[in-house]
């Protein structure tokens, strides 16, 4: 006797949806983190701090976080008279299980259906 399992039916228009929210979301979280451990003087580098979606057509979704500040470089990395303070480092590391958790749930949401 031979059992079959049934596979479940996904709608890829929805899946594309829900990761395309999740890629958005994503990018929000990890400029948080990043602002959370950005350290502020006058709060010009934190502020500058912003997402930025460079891609988000067909199945190609591509973004960034960054600023335009010129000394966020010597802040991240340090110099030979300050310690790098490594903000977009540790935010990236912090950002990165909620930003799990965001694909996972919007993977299950379809799944779930």
């Amino acid at each position: 006797m031979t059992k079959t399992t049934k596979t479940p039916q996904i709608d890829i228009e929805k899946l594309r949806k829900s990761l395309r929210q999740a890629f958005h979301d994503s990018l929000d979280i990890l400029t948080d983190e990043i602002r959370k451990v950005t350290p502020v003087d006058t709060g010009r580098l934190r502020n500058s701090i912003h997402p930025e979606a460079l891609q988000d057509s067909g199945d190609v979704l591509v973004g960034t976080v960054g600023t335009d500040v010129e000394y966020s470089v010597y802040v991240e990395f340090g110099t030979s008279k300050m310690e790098p303070r490594a903000m977009f480092r540790i935010g990236s590391a912090n950002a990165k299980p909620k930003i799990r958790k965001k694909f996972k749930e919007a993977i299950d949401d379809v799944l779930s259906v």
